[in-house]
């Protein structure tokens, strides 16, 4: 399972770390993951505290799994970068499909009954019909709280192939290319006296006298927020389906 904003800069390494993973899903009756070592104190990110190392596959060492922990504060996430057992989350996962049945069906018992009328849809040729429909009502849950944290058989890999997350709007600084000031401009626009602020707009931005803010604009919708709450944006994307405006977002 891999999820679909990422970027990784050394795809050969990454290979290497998923054959890793698949050999050692192979062997066992485990989840493997894949964990990424950490280089600064990141608050946006779960992390992973691995414990004793299993084996190795292919070269690459493969660690049993003491716990998932969520996103940490800014203290906390300093003490994992120092001490050298815990790794981020990236959210790869490889495992057999016997195994995750099993597992889905033990820990979520509502959503093996959803995958089972799928599957029944597509043996009657009715899938796009049957999935419309029981996608909506399937739980909402995470793979990691639905099943990994209850599993306690997972391993991880630790993988350093140059792997970001570029899941969030501050994300893109790394990337992106900047101004003296520090600004990102996607679009036209004047920015005067402002520095560190990221502009994604289909319409002229004028912005006088600010720092460190994220401005989205996208047909008829806005966004204005300080980098330093970006990681809330989805509380804003929650109160704007409780008041119905679905449509904007």
């Amino acid at each position: 399972m891999l999820p679909a904003d990422h970027y990784i800069t050394n795809t050969t390494r990454f290979q290497e770390a998923l054959m890793s993973a698949v050999a050692a899903a192979r062997q066992g009756n485990e989840i493997v993951t894949l964990g990424i070592t950490p280089h600064r104190p990141e608050t946006g990110y779960g992390y992973i505290h691995r414990g004793e190392m299993l084996d190795t596959f292919g070269g690459i060492p493969v660690y049993r799994v003491r716990r998932f922990l969520e996103k940490p504060d800014y203290e906390r996430a300093l003490e994992f970068v120092t001490n050298g057992d815990f790794l981020w989350n990236s959210g790869i996962f490889v495992w057999r499909i016997d195994l995750i049945l099993r597992l889905i069906e033990e820990h979520l018992p509502r959503l093996a009954a959803g995958l089972k009328r799928i599957a029944e849809g597509l043996a009657t040729g009715h899938y796009l019909k049957v999935l419309k429909k029981v996608y909506f009502e399937l739980p909402k849950i995470s793979v990691d709280y639905g099943i990994l944290e209850k599993a306690g058989n997972v391993l991880v890999i630790p993988g350093n192939f140059g792997w970001d997350d570029i899941g969030s709007w501050t994300a893109l600084d790394r990337y992106a290319d900047k101004d003296d000031s520090g600004n990102i401009l996607r679009g036209k626009g004047v920015l005067l006296d402002t520095a560190g602020t990221s502009v994604f707009s289909n319409k002229t931005v004028a912005l006088i006298g600010v720092e460190d803010l994220i401005v989205v604009s996208d047909h008829d919708s806005l966004l204005i927020c300080h980098k330093s709450r970006a990681q809330e944006i989805k509380k804003v994307v929650q109160a704007l389906r409780d008041k119905g405006l679905d449509d904007v977002l």
